[in-house]
């Protein structure tokens, strides 16, 4: 029987179930999320003889061009299936610990995905405090299934030849992704640190005016969260506005929020779902699903939904025509860059002046505290990326915890709870999406202003360009979107001083 047959019939199936499975569970509509029952189904998938045969098949000369094409893009896939496969049972572990297990803040018993939603809510610090010591207490007794994640991709490294992540990477994409990841990343952080600080000192006060940042403050992680939901704060970005004013800029640029009638955006309250925005390619790109949780997310809210109207559109505007690889075997990378993109359009003081009415100085300060929070999170993805790198050399044991959190307070000058050093770790393929994803953001809103002026974000020509990529053919990676971008290629520090510029105007 042909090996590779199994793989072309069950791709497209495959996929559409098991992102149905994950929409389901984010959008808090199951409690369990059975990976393992779905790859019992379809085993071809896991199995390193799959990936085996079809790097046979890319390299034999008897393989057409269009086939060889194909069989380079699933590659990649196929290697990540192997590690995920070997982290299945952990995973399902991990989601019925987060769905069903119960965390005591305060003296009130909150399942954990209700918990860590209600986190950055509490109004008194104190007490935020003592919720977060919990969560972390938590996390930390409840480890083993996240450690076992964390060693199924390293053991997966090894099972495929690989001695470190590094290699791994460099083999299925191309790059060395580790001297990359660190230069550009310790490179973000030198060159925003002082812009950073300043800005940081000035938004914990306007939360506390006792709250001041390390090395002398006591102010942490859930404080910065609770920024973003703070009434000084929401003053100059009101959340309840968000859904209204964004689907009024969509419209005004050219974008309809429900895509090409396929983006299903699912906006209901409900207990279990995520706190943050998804999306899920269940088809593509006749079922695209977008959820959002409506209500309390202040500020990063607006910035979340915008991203993932970005990822969402770049999604569902492909052509029905589209092969299976540009359907199903993307590159990550690039719906996210788009997102990115999505986001940073409500960075500009002009936006706010021209879908919110905003006041000079009102747009001035949306703008400002939208590029903090940007750059909070590109500091934080630039040390945790650092992090897992350490990770994935020594191993997910107890003792990183400390080297975890000794990162993120480094950079972040805030106190960082210890218990969460697994909690968001994923080896493999994806360590440096984010950095990338963001740079490559970055980049694309630049080169647009350059095309189409600073109000890129309105103007009909430039949505225009952004549909036509959207609707290319030709599968596009990260490496291909960076040629588009112009010469020199989108780096972090790019993206950080774009924040800087804000912060400083």
């Amino acid at each position: 029987m042909d090996p590779l047959k199994p793989l072309l019939t069950r791709l497209d199936s495959f996929l559409e179930a098991q992102n149905r499975l994950v929409y389901r569970y984010d959008a808090g509509l199951a409690v369990e999320l059975p990976r393992a029952a779905l790859r019992a189904g379809a085993p071809d998938f896991g199995r390193i003889e799959s990936l085996l045969a079809v790097t046979e098949a890319s390299e034999a000369r008897r393989t057409e061009d269009a086939d060889r094409i194909f069989f380079r893009a699933l590659r990649p896939f196929l290697a990540e299936e192997v590690l995920h496969a070997r982290a299945d049972h952990a995973e399902e572990e991990i989601h019925a610990l987060e769905a069903q297990q119960e965390v005591t803040f305060g003296g009130e018993i909150l399942p954990f995905r209700e918990a860590r939603y209600s986190l950055p809510l509490e109004p008194s610090h104190e007490k935020r405090v003592l919720n977060a010591n919990a969560m972390s207490a938590f996390l930390l007794a409840h480890r083993g299934p996240y450690a076992r994640r964390a060693e199924a991709a390293i053991e997966g490294f090894r099972a495929l030849g690989f001695e470190t992540g590094a290699a791994y990477r460099e083999a299925f994409l191309g790059e060395k992704d580790a001297e990359r990841i660190i230069d550009d990343a310790q490179s973000l952080l030198r060159s925003t640190e002082d812009a950073y600080r300043d800005v940081l000192g000035y938004v914990l006060k306007r939360v506390d005016p006792a709250l001041r940042g390390l090395p002398n403050g006591t102010a942490g992680l859930v404080d910065v969260a609770a920024a973003g939901v703070a009434t000084a704060l929401l003053n100059a970005l009101p959340p309840r506005e968000g859904p209204e004013t964004l689907t009024r800029w969509l419209l005004e640029w050219g974008f309809h929020p429900g895509g090409e009638g396929n983006l299903r955006l699912d906006s209901e309250e409900r207990p279990g779902k995520s706190a943050a925005p998804f999306v899920h390619a269940v088809r593509v790109p006749q079922e695209i699903r977008m959820g959002v949780r409506p209500g309390n997310g202040g500020i990063p809210e607006y910035v979340d939904v915008a991203r993932a109207y970005g990822e969402a559109l770049r999604l569902g505007a492909l052509p029905s025509e589209a092969g299976l690889t540009e359907r199903r075997l993307y590159d990550a990378r690039v719906p996210a860059a788009y997102g990115a993109l999505f986001a940073l359009a409500l960075g500009q003081a002009g936006w706010h002046r021209r879908y919110r009415g905003a006041s000079k100085p009102q747009a001035r300060e949306a703008a400002r505290l939208l590029a903090f929070f940007e750059l909070f999170n590109l500091r934080r993805v630039a040390a945790e990326a650092l992090y897992h790198l350490n990770l994935e050399s020594r191993g997910p044991g107890p003792v990183l915890a400390d080297d975890y959190a000794g990162r993120l307070e480094s950079v972040l000058y805030v106190r960082a709870p210890k218990g969460h050093f697994l909690e968001r770790a994923r080896l493999g393929l994806s360590l440096g999406d984010a950095l990338r994803s963001r740079a490559l953001g970055a980049g694309l809103a630049t080169m647009l202003e350059r095309r189409f002026d600073e109000d890129f974000f309105r103007n009909p020509a430039a949505s225009s360009w952004l549909k036509a990529s959207f609707r290319s053919l030709e599968r596009e990676d990260a490496a291909r979107l960076d040629q588009q971008l112009g010469p020199a290629p989108a780096t972090l520090t790019h993206a950080g001083a774009r924040t800087v510029r804000v912060l400083g105007a």
